[in-house]
C-alpha cells in the first residue's frame, strides 16, 4: 500500500545488520478475550512472556517468506508486526501488517493506537530472539 510504501521509505525505518536470524513469535488474537484484545494487552502479553519489540524489517520477511495459504492454516488473515510505530506520510504512526484475504495479499500499515480492538485472526509478531551470524 502507500502507507506501507512510505514507511518503507521513511528514515526510521531499521534493517538488522547483514545475516541477522530472528526467531519470531506470534502471538493470535483469540489467546484473549473479545473485551481484552486490545493492543495494550497484547503487548502485555507478549511482555509477560519475553518477546521483545521486533525490528520493522520483520514485516518484510514475514511477507517474504510466507504464502497466504501458510498464513491462513495458521489461522490468521493478518499478522501486524508490533514494532514501534513509524509515522507514514500523513504523520500518523503506524504498524505494518500483512494482509492475505480473497485474492488480496499485500503489505500495508495501519495506524493502531493502545486501545484498539483486535480480531481473532490477527496475529502479532514479536521477537523471541534475534541472533547475528
Amino acid at each position: 500500500s502507500d502507507y506501507a510504501k512510505s514507511i518503507l521509505r521513511s528514515s526510521e525505518f531499521k534493517s538488522a545488520k547483514a545475516g541477522t536470524v530472528y526467531e519470531i513469535a506470534v502471538l493470535k488474537g483469540n489467546l484473549l478475550s473479545d473485551s481484552n484484545r486490545v493492543i495494550k494487552n497484547i503487548r502485555g502479553e507478549a511482555g509477560k512472556r519475553k518477546f521483545s519489540t521486533p525490528n520493522t524489517e520483520v514485516a518484510c520477511l514475514i511477507r517474504e517468506k510466507f504464502t497466504d495459504d501458510e498464513i491462513k492454516k495458521m489461522g490468521l488473515l493478518w499478522i501486524t508486526t508490533m514494532h514501534e510505530p513509524i509515522n507514514d506520510s500523513d504523520a500518523d504512526p503506524k504498524l505494518l501488517s500483512i494482509y492475505c484475504n480473497d485474492d488480496v495479499s499485500r503489505l500495508d500499515a495501519y495506524f493502531i493506537s493502545p486501545d484498539h480492538s483486535c480480531l481473532r485472526d490477527d496475529g502479532f509478531a514479536f521477537v523471541v530472539s534475534q541472533v547475528p551470524l
